[in-house]
């Protein structure tokens, strides 16, 4: 019985020397990946970056998905083409064209995209509604992001009505000369502009917001695209 309980004890020292062991080990491991971890990653991005070539980005037209994935990314790497959609912030989103790629080229593609600005990511085509015809578009201004909502008319080649909300504010170094109602005044304006003339002419509004004249100026040339792309519902 006695020598049956000694072996049993030393069984169970062994079990607890094991497990002290594999606990250890497994810290050691850990903290070891920790510690090389920045300096992996950041070799890996850059060889990932290397290997990507951004050959176009775009915007999305399609309403289906336009909402979350305001742009297309066209790339090459290792020898094949791929198509994804991507974020306001160029993250990805969905895959278009090509197989899935690890998230790190993806990585590398917003870098890219970041880093070659081929558009301002300043506008987005928000949501639209076929039966009621009603598109929502969104924009970054100065100081606060523009929202305007539009009625297309019947032959969907314009606009037949619409409103703007803003955040936006005048009160800021680039427009110390302005002098108008508060906002959305000067949104209102270059839209009513845009409908006008089919164009926005920063300089005709004295003082007006550098930012929420860029903004509005690519809010409408996206708009262009998209009206264009309904060919009048045809």
């Amino acid at each position: 019985m006695k020598k049956f309980m000694q072996d049993k004890g030393l069984i169970i020292m062994l079990w607890l020397v094991l497990i002290i062991v594999f606990i250890i080990g497994g810290l050691y491991t850990n903290k070891m990946i920790e510690l090389r971890q920045p300096e992996d990653i950041e070799v890996l991005a850059q060889r990932y970056y290397d290997e990507v070539d951004l050959i176009d980005l775009d915007y999305n037209l399609d309403p289906e998905s336009f909402g979350t994935s305001p742009y297309i990314a066209t790339f090459t790497y290792e020898g094949s083409t791929y198509k994804t959609y991507i974020d306001l912030n160029f993250c990805y989103q969905d895959t278009l064209e090509g197989a899935d790629l690890n998230l790190i080229v993806m990585a590398a593609v917003k870098h890219h995209a970041e880093q070659e600005q081929l558009l301002q990511n300043t506008a987005q085509l928000f949501s639209y509604d076929d039966n009621t015809r009603t598109l929502v578009m969104k924009t970054k201004g100065f100081a606060g992001i523009i929202t305007i909502e539009m009625i297309l008319n019947t032959t969907l080649d314009g606009i037949e009505s619409f409103t703007v909300t803003s955040n936006e504010n005048y009160d800021n170094e680039y427009n110390t000369d302005y002098a108008g109602a508060s906002a959305p005044a000067v949104e209102y304006q270059m839209f009513n502009q845009y409908l006008n003339d089919g164009i926005i002419n920063i300089d005709s509004i004295a003082g007006a917001s550098e930012g929420t004249g860029i903004g509005m100026q690519e809010l409408i040339t996206l708009l262009d695209l998209y009206i264009n792309t309904l060919e009048g519902g045809n």
